[in-house]
């Protein structure tokens, strides 16, 4: 067997919230039916990584170390929904250039880095409510003002329930 500190795990980049704006996203959760994230692994990915070997981690670590401070307002004011997957999740009618430009620069770091996205897709920002969910009903509900100022370095591991988030590495 493998030991866990020497096996490729699952990683992303990720704008993650800080505590009111976590509360606000849960307290809207409960309009929504599915598997909920947890209050402690909501995130706006930046860059989804995928399976990465640990040796990588020191390299990532410095691209995050790297980045231009976030200080920017997401008004999280749209739900979604992707059919494909079954994924409820908030979303901004208008993203702000500020959030579009780190994600644009964190992908050209990778790059310059020699770091392949296995599949890079066209960056949609949202926060995933829930999985295996039933769409949102088109029900109103008071916009979410977010004051995002945390980007972190975040390793997935699947567990019973699905996956646990853990944050290596704030910026």
């Amino acid at each position: 067997m493998i030991p866990d500190s020497i096996k490729p795990s699952r990683l992303f980049y990720a704008v993650w919230p800080d505590q009111d704006t976590s509360d606000r996203l849960s307290e809207l959760q409960e309009r929504i039916q599915g598997r909920k994230t947890h209050i402690d692994d909501f995130h706006l990915t930046l860059v989804f990584l995928g399976e990465r070997s640990p040796d990588l981690l020191p390299v990532l670590h410095r691209i995050l170390a790297s980045l231009p401070s976030l200080n920017t307002t997401l008004c999280l004011d749209r739900l979604g929904y992707f059919q494909h997957n079954k994924i409820a999740w908030i979303g901004m009618s208008a993203p702000p250039p500020a959030l579009l430009e780190l994600q644009h620069e964190l992908s050209q770091a990778l790059e310059r880095h020699g770091i392949v996205l296995n599949d890079p897709i066209q960056f949609k920002p949202h926060i995933t409510l829930a999985r295996k969910a039933d769409p949102p009903g088109l029900e109103t509900f008071t916009p979410i003002i977010w004051k995002a100022k945390k980007i972190a370095l975040v390793q997935s591991r699947k567990n019973t329930q699905g996956a646990k988030y853990e944050v290596l590495a704030f910026q």
